[in-house]
Formats: C-alpha cells, structure tokens, sequence
C-alpha cells in the first residue's frame, strides 16, 4: 500500500529559502569573478588606441615618461610636436585625452581616448564644438572653463572635467618642453547655492521624519523634481553606487554635490533604517507618484503575479553590475531613464523606457520603481541593514536573571 507524503507549506518555504540562497550565493560569485576580471583585463588605453587617435603620425614615447610622445610625420618625417595623455575624473569615472601640441607651442587637436560619461552628455559635448575650442589655443594659455573655455550647459560637470585633463597635460609640455615657469594652481571648492539648497533638503527631509509630518512628502518631491531633475539632472543612479565600488570617486574640491547626494543619502539612509531618498526626494519617483495622481486610476495586480515580476528587478540588476564590472565602466550598465527624461536628449530605446514608466504609473504606482529599479532595490537592502545589525546584537545581549525564589 503506498503512503502519500503531503508536502507542508514549511517544508516548500524552507525549500524555496535554500534555493534562493543557493542562487544569491552564485550571483555574488559571478560578480566577484566579473570585477576581478574587469581589473585585470581593463586598464589604461593601449598605445593602439592612441596610434588610430592619430594617424599618419610616428609617436615615440619620450625617456621616464608613459604620457609623452613625440610626433614625427610618416610621409615628409617632419617634427610635429608632442603628444601628452592626461587622465581625470568625470561624473561617471575616469577619462583620459591626449592633446597634440605642436612644434609652434599651439595646440592643434584633442582627442578622448576613453571615458565613463553618460552617453548623452558626452554627444551633447561633441554636437556643441566644445572639443574644438582647444583647437588653436596657445599651450600657456589659462584654459580655464571661467576664462578661455567655455563649459557646455547641461553637461558642465564633464566640461570641466575634459578642460582639466588638457589643460594639465598642456601645461606640463610648456613646463618641461619648453621651459615656461607655469605656476601649479591650487584646486578650489567648488561650493555654491546648489550644495546649500541640498542641505536644506535633506535638513527638511529629517526634520519631517522626526516631527511625522508626512503631508508635506508631495511638496519634497514637487521640489526635488524641479531642483534635482530639472535644474541639475543628478538623480542617483545605478551608474553613481558603481562608482563608489570601483573606486572612481571624485574631487571633493570639485564636486562636492556628489559628495553631499550619493554618500549623504546612503549615510542617513543607514543611519535612520529608512529608504529616505526613494520616497521623499527622487524627481523620477515624483514623477511617477503625479503621474498616478492625474491618471485617477490604481491598478490592483494579483500578489502572485506582483511577487513574479518584482523578482526581474534583481535579475536586471545582476546583469547591469555584470556589465558594469567587467567593462569598468558604470554608464555602460545604468538603465535608468532618468537623464533621457530630465535632459531631454537619449536613444529610441531610452525614450521607450520613459514612456512605458510614465504610462505604467498612470496605472499601477510607482510603476518603474517597484519593478525595474535598481536604485531603489539597494537603498532598501541598506535600510534593513541597521534593523538587522540591532535585531542581531539584541539577541546577543545577556538577559536579565530570573529571580530567586526561596521555598
């Protein structure tokens, strides 16, 4: 006689939790094996990168240095100059150009050989000339963006990053080439309305927490729509927590904006054990919530199929960290419709994403946030950290002796 064996829902949860256990421990795996990858096969730009930036060139590597060629022509082997590589940080990482000077002390072309821009910035870049103000300019010339150079609005940020790696590796061939006394200038802060308007935010953002004023939510997220998304397009992204992992963090001296966003929200994030940032100050999560808010309508999905789908979320999220990784490039893997919507320049394929997340949230709310967002998956596994963390040392604090009772 057979003996059916009823499967209890513990031992089918019990079952579930081991094989999502299994899958996270190899997901971790993977993307070590990524990163480890990632830093041993990518590095600086290769002298063929350099030689296609330049063709028709001889370029010989001047003695003690790796960021200084000589330039001879092949046709006529004329002297044309030097060439200088020069690598600094941008918005999204390192970047590296190289700026052909001539024998005239004139510089006659740049050329980036790598950079970690967000794609649509950089094209904004190129499609308003700012390359070619280089191009003519004496080597002992300022080339600064608040003198000779003009920064190219919406894209400020990797402007000046650009003039900062010409401007050094001109400025070392007129020293070392040339025999020009140039002066090294001292990094300034970079601080203004904008850093102090942040603080204010997140000072209001607190205070509301604290003092449980959770009306004035809507009023945070109409502003930050307009500041954050707007005014500054510097919503965090998956592309700005990447960063951080790969080590490509910026001058505090010249971007202290990034400095107060990205490491100030993770802070009080960590701190309150709340996912402040999602819910109170991002312009697309705002976005989202008025979207909802016009439609009128709040489309209920069945918890199955809600709890299928909000498990792609971390399946995007491995494969974006997967590329990021390997390609040490953070804008490589962000997803994000954020800067297509807010700087109004992108692909066909980033504004389809804008478009199904808005329509989505006229429906369902919070559309993109609770199925597609990585951001938005990290700062609530952050949140939960401080939960965690005191649930685990109250279970290892001694408890109190029961009393004595004499009979």
């Amino acid at each position: 006689m057979e003996t059916l064996v009823m499967e209890t829902p513990c031992a089918s949860g019990s079952r579930k939790s081991r094989v999502g256990g299994v899958l996270t421990l190899l997901a971790l795996i993977s993307l070590m094996a990524a990163y480890a990858v990632g830093f041993f096969v990518q590095g600086n730009e290769s002298f063929q990168t350099l030689q296609k930036a330049f063709p028709g060139k001889q370029l010989e590597t001047t003695e003690g240095s790796s960021e200084l060629y000589s330039v001879t022509d092949l046709k006529t082997h004329a002297d044309e100059g030097h060439i200088v590589t020069r690598e600094t940080l941008g918005w999204g990482g390192p970047l590296t150009t190289a700026t052909w000077i001539g024998s005239d002390e004139i510089i006659r072309e740049v050329a980036v050989l790598s950079h970690k821009e967000t794609p649509s910035f950089f094209q904004h870049l190129e499609g308003n000339g700012f390359f070619e103000q280089f191009t003519g300019r004496s080597i002992t010339a300022p080339l600064t963006n608040d003198g000779d150079i003009d920064a190219v609005s919406g894209a400020t940020i990797s402007s000046v990053a650009f003039t900062k790696a010409v401007r050094e590796g001109s400025h070392r061939v007129a020293a070392e080439q040339y025999g020009h006394p140039m002066e090294k200038e001292a990094e300034a802060w970079n601080v203004g309305r904008n850093e102090i308007v942040l603080l204010i935010v997140f000072a209001v953002v607190i205070g509301c927490l604290l003092l449980k004023r959770m009306k004035a939510r809507l009023f945070v997220l109409a502003f930050c729509i307009l500041f954050l998304g707007i005014h500054m397009n510097r919503p965090i992204s998956l592309a700005s927590l990447a960063s951080i992992l790969l080590g490509y963090l910026p001058s505090l001296h010249s971007q202290p904006f990034w400095w107060l966003l990205v490491p100030g929200v993770l802070l009080i994030t960590t701190l309150m054990g709340k996912n402040v940032y999602c819910y109170w100050m991002c312009p697309f999560g705002g976005m989202q919530e008025f979207a909802t808010k016009i439609g009128g309508v709040s489309f209920r999905l069945n918890k199955k199929v809600t709890g299928a789908i909000k498990h792609l979320v971390y399946l995007f999220l491995w494969m974006a960290l997967m590329i990021i990784f390997l390609t040490r490039n953070p804008a490589m893997g962000a997803y994000e419709p954020f800067a297509t919507l807010f700087s109004l320049r992108g692909s066909g394929i980033q504004w389809t994403l804008v478009t199904v997340a808005l329509a989505g949230s006229f429906l369902i709310p919070r559309f993109w946030c609770r199925f597609f967002c990585p951001v938005g998956v990290i700062l609530n596994r952050l949140a939960r950290l401080k939960k965690s963390i005191k649930k685990k040392l109250g279970s290892l604090s001694p408890r109190p002796k029961e009393a004595l009772h004499e009979d």
